[in-house]
């Protein structure tokens, strides 16, 4: 019997192979390939090279004892976070040129990335999708709102959620934003074209008039309030404040006719998105720009003096066009360089980088040697994403007034883009001696230790976050995230327990429900009950609760469930559909089909894309339900979309249900090479090559998909398919 697997065979390679050899082998037979002539014999040999590192991999970590001659360094060349991160710098320098109004353009130029040799290995296009998420999370910038519809098509992120719960707090975030901007179109159609339109002038940084005030603020509120994600995504946050400030600064005579909207609003106007406005501006708030006991608290007066502290204290709250007034006025009365380095900054968020190169040059023809200059010289640099520049003038700016919070912060910021992590830690950690509560300096903390695979200093920085923000459930939620990503399932249910006990949310019960093991169903069912109690719109814990019913086989139980949550309309279509789909289940296994097939006509009836119609033939697959009319949703998604890899993979998913193991392997086949490193996939074609006696191939596509994610097999185990 041959137990090679067929991926070595494939490359011509013993199964003793190492990483070196696999390499070596990989570029002779990829100089044979014309990669546009024979697309499909690339994509074979990609398959095969993806998965034999994968192999070798899974072994050295596991099947192999420590050797006294440490492994041969990797090339620098072919080191996945430097291959990623040139990547994601070039697609950098290509935004500029695509325009925000083409999505189709963005998704092209994403595709292309991804098409490129150095984005071959697993591990690599990972990493590049971390930075796109990262960026996209970051906040709006030129092009994002193109980019977002891009990415989330590109990635799959829409069809296959799975894919966000390993991009950490970026993952989180763009999770929420494309629930609300579901949410969003479920609109009527005028009121989608308002919102769109009060949008689309957060994008443009010219002062609203005093009519625009008054008429968009009340609209405003209400997108911050019911979209604060996705709005923070595709409109300027920094505008969206000085609308705000501006609006608050009218005479009371002017704001009167409007004020029954704004009481309409008054409940949420203290309370924008934690998520949205810690990452954006939280950490520009964290002290002046100034050296402590430099700002005093703004005065009405008309000193060159006076303006100049309250363009500081305006720049502080990051309401830049006052900050700009308020220093251009100064600077009017008074040249000093202190204030020509504080309106390049304001310029420079602002995105107007001539005028703050100016103002910079202005300063440092005043004083050469103000820590303010450099402070605006690290500011302008980062903003050109000049990384190497901006540390060498925050670090001139640290020389001249040492521990500087906000000058360690943004250093470290840009020592993280360097992938210099020794000085992301150092920065960050005197940050915190000056300030235990940073918020931002943890999360940089523990996104280092997670690029550097170092799990003890994870833990570290998960207690000190906590020990700094223990009644915060958004910090316990994020420590439980961390411990998941690690693999430590107990550690993130003990510390949501914390956390709900100090301070209870729907989105902690819901997390600690979903990581309780199965045989807890008591408990799952009571975390349930408690998070829908808190928020009894959301869609995720009804769908979350009636999933747990019908994996028990309560399905009377899950109909009530599902029956209350489609009778509320903060759905969108494609939640509706779910529901629907859900329900029809439960009345399918209680033998109710006539109201299965209602429910299922109606499911079908909302979803008219690509994307729904996979999402509903993944949901009967998973369940083995109605297996003829799940097939038939994952062809009509294909006919929309012949070479989308999750559609492929649910199709591969009800023929190995079906019992037609040779067509699902063929289905199968096609999803990886369109994305090699679909664990489910290869788990699902390792089935399916097991029942038609191809062990040794079977298991080779299980060791790929359990060195891909290592939780695999408990994911099938619930969906009922056990390997081996």
């Amino acid at each position: 019997m041959n137990d090679t697997p067929f991926f070595m065979e494939h490359l011509g390679l013993r199964p003793d192979a190492d990483e070196r050899a696999i390499r070596r082998a990989y570029a002779t037979l990829l100089k044979k390939i014309d990669q546009e002539a024979d697309p499909a014999a690339f994509q074979s040999l990609r398959e095969a090279y993806d998965n034999a590192l994968l192999w070798v991999r899974h072994d050295n970590q596991t099947g192999h004892e420590a050797t006294i001659a440490a492994p041969a360094p990797t090339p620098a060349e072919d080191d996945p976070s430097t291959l990623a991160s040139a990547m994601f710098a070039e697609f950098l320098q290509h935004m500029p040129a695509l325009p925000a109004d083409d999505d189709a353009l963005w998704q092209q130029a994403l595709q292309q990335s991804l098409d490129d040799e150095r984005l071959i290995g697993i591990s690599t296009r990972e990493l590049f999708e971390h930075h796109i998420a990262a960026l996209l999370a970051g906040g709006w910038q030129p092009g994002h709102e193109a980019l977002l519809v891009a990415a989330v098509k590109v990635f799959g992120w829409g069809d296959d959620r799975r894919r966000l719960r390993s991009l950490g707090e970026a993952g989180m975030m763009l999770d929420a934003a494309i629930d609300e901007r579901a949410t969003f179109d479920l609109q009527a159609a005028d009121v989608r074209y308002d919102q769109r339109q009060l949008i689309a002038r957060l994008r443009d940084d010219t002062p609203p008039t005093t009519r625009q005030l008054m008429e968009g603020l009340p609209l405003l509120e209400q997108l911050i309030a019911r979209f604060p994600t996705w709005l923070a995504m595709v409109a300027s946050a920094p505008l969206i404040m000085q609308w705000r400030a501006s609006h608050a600064q009218l005479s009371k005579w002017r704001k009167l006719p409007f004020r029954a909207e704004r009481a309409a609003s008054k409940a949420v106007r203290g309370r924008i998105g934690l998520l949205i406005w810690a990452i954006f501006i939280g950490m520009m708030v964290l002290g002046s720009l100034f050296s402590p006991g430099e700002k005093a608290k703004p005065q009405v007066a008309d000193t060159a003096a006076d303006y100049a502290r309250r363009g500081a204290t305006a720049l502080d709250q990051h309401n830049l066009t006052d900050a700009i007034d308020n220093l251009t006025r100064s600077l009017r009365l008074s040249k000093d360089a202190d204030n020509y380095g504080l309106r390049a900054i304001a310029y420079a968020w602002n995105g107007q980088l001539e005028l703050a190169q100016q103002d910079i040059d202005q300063s440092a023809a005043l004083n050469s040697a103000s820590p303010m200059l450099f402070r605006a010289r690290g500011t302008l640099a980062g903003k050109r994403k000049q990384y190497a520049e901006a540390v060498d003038a925050f670090s001139l700016s640290l020389q001249l007034d040492p521990n500087h919070v906000f000058t360690l912060l943004q250093r470290s910021f840009a020592y993280f883009e360097l992938h210099n992590y020794p000085q992301v830690l150092a920065d960050t950690g005197q940050v915190l001696k000056l300030d235990p509560s940073i918020g931002m300096a943890y999360s940089l903390r523990l996104d280092v230790a997670w690029m550097q695979k170092d799990k003890a200093a994870a833990m570290k920085e998960i207690e000190r976050m906590l020990a700094a923000r223990p009644d915060s459930s958004y910090a316990h939620h994020v420590a439980a995230f961390s411990y998941t990503q690690w693999g430590m399932r107990p550690e993130a249910i003990a510390v949501l327990t914390r956390g709900i006990e100090r301070a209870p949310s729907a989105n902690l019960y819901l997390y600690r429900a979903q990581l309780r093991p199965s045989a807890e169903l008591a408990q799952r069912r009571s975390d349930l009950a408690k998070a829908l109690s808190l928020e009894p719109q959301s869609f995720s814990i009804a769908r979350d609760s009636a999933e747990l019913e019908i994996g028990t086989a309560h399905f009377s139980d899950a109909q009530p469930i599902l029956t209350s949550a489609l009778n509320k309309a903060a759905l969108s279509k494609s939640q509706r559909s779910t529901l629907l789909g859900l329900r029809g289940i439960a009345y399918t296994q209680t033998g109710a089909a006539a109201l299965a097939q209602s429910d299922y006509n109606a499911a079908r009836a909302l979803v008219d894309n690509e994307t729904g119609l996979n999402n509903l033939c993944w949901l009967l697959a998973t369940h083995d339900t109605s297996l003829d009319l799940a097939l038939s949703l994952c062809d009509a998604s294909l006919a929309k979309a012949p070479d989308d890899a999750a559609a492929l993979d649910s199709r591969g998913m009800v023929l190995l249900r079906m019992g037609r193991y040779q067509e699902a392997i063929a289905s199968y086949d096609a999803a990886l090479a369109k994305r090699p490193g679909y664990y489910t996939s290869l788990y699902g074609r390792g089935l399916a090559r097991h029942k038609l006696g191809a062990h040794a191939n079977g298991n080779a596509d299980l060791k790929a998909a359990r060195a891909i994610d290592d939780g695999v097999d408990e994911e099938f185990r619930n969906m009922g398919l056990k390997a081996g």
